[in-house]
This record gives C-alpha cells, structure tokens and sequence, in this order.
C-alpha cells in the first residue's frame, strides 16, 4: 500500500471516530481520549494528521455540511414536482439526511448555534457554504413560482432560511430535554416550517 493512500485511509478512521465522539457529546465534553479508545487509534497518528482537538473539531464540522450541502444540491436537480411541493422537499431532506446519520446532528447544532469560542472565524466559511447552497436551490424553486413581479425570489429565499434557522433554535430546548423525543419535536417543527410556507407563498 502506498503511503499516501496509507495516510488517507489513517485520516478516514481517526474522522469516524471523531465524528461519533462530536455527535454524541458537545465539543468541551468530547475527548480525545474517546476518539483514540474507540477508534482503536493512538495518539502519536491522531496528532500527525490533526494539530489539535479545534482542527478535529472543524473537519467534522466540514465534513458534516459538505455532506448535507451534496444531499441538497441532487434533490435541487429534480424539477418535475410542481414549486410548493419542492419547496417543501427541499426541507424534507434535511430531515431524512439527520435520521440517516444520527452523529452530524449534534455537530450541526453546535456549528450552527453554539460555537466553541475561538473557533467562529474557521467555522464561518463552512456555514457560509451552507447557506449558499440552501440559498441556490430555493431561488431556482421560487423562480418558477408565481410570485409578485415585485418580489425578489433571492430576498424570499433569505427570508425562508431566517425563519428555518429560527425554528431550529426554538425547537432546539424541546429536542435536548431528556423527555423529549427527537422524532416528534422534529416532526412539530417541520409542520410549523410548513404551515407558514403555505400561509406566506
């Protein structure tokens, strides 16, 4: 096996381990201990590739939206549903993407809404990314939308997203309550989302 592949198959397990450790804990109870223990890695290879526990951190980060950016850009390229029923399966697959892979779902909140501190200016861009692939497929949606002609698609399109980003902060509380069950919060959300994408458009 050539080293560079060696290296790369190196870098893959120490990010599922990594990933599992993140998604399961918020970023100050994660471990690095863990993430060597439960991927069967040693630290001596952990910190040849990765300088610190932030740039583990932020390559989970990365690898979590990019993931997430790839599932939304293949749903933008199905065009035959008529607009409202896109729009709202644009959302759908954000849900079906978390249900898929339980682990991002807590490296996602914690990007999106609590930032270790320090780290808001390499988190950024990864966002960033993020909102500029949400932002493409809904204004290629809302295009084909009757909507007035004085209504920009780019300006609603922002305003869909605030209101999303919006939601998943309130239902946030409702998710992590130890009572709560993720499906029905996450189901209640959804509606909500819906309802007043219906109501506005």
């Amino acid at each position: 096996m050539k080293q560079e592949e060696k290296s790369k198959k190196s870098v893959e397990r120490i990010l599922t381990a990594a990933l599992q450790e993140f998604g399961q804990h918020d970023y100050f109870s994660a471990s690095i201990n863990n993430i060597c223990r439960n991927g069967e890695i040693s630290k001596g290879m952990l910190f040849h590739h990765f300088k610190n526990k932030e740039e583990l951190y932020c390559r989970c980060v990365e690898r979590c939206i990019g993931d997430l950016c790839q599932a939304l850009e293949e749903n933008a390229s199905q065009r035959e549903a008529a607009p409202m029923l896109r729009l709202e399966e644009s959302f759908q697959v954000r849900s079906r993407f978390f249900q898929k892979n339980p682990f991002y779902r807590q490296i996602f909140f914690t990007a999106m809404f609590d930032q270790p501190k320090g780290l808001e200016e390499r988190i950024a861009p990864i966002l960033r990314r993020l909102r500029e692939t949400e932002s493409r497929s809904l204004v290629r949606i809302l295009e084909t939308y009757p909507l007035r002609e004085w209504v920009q698609p780019e300006k609603v399109a922002d305003s869909i997203l605030d209101f999303a980003n919006y939601l998943s902060m309130k239902h946030r509380a409702a998710m992590l309550a130890q009572d709560a069950s993720v499906p029905r919060v996450l189901e209640a959300q959804k509606q909500e989302f819906f309802n007043m994408l219906r109501m506005v458009l």
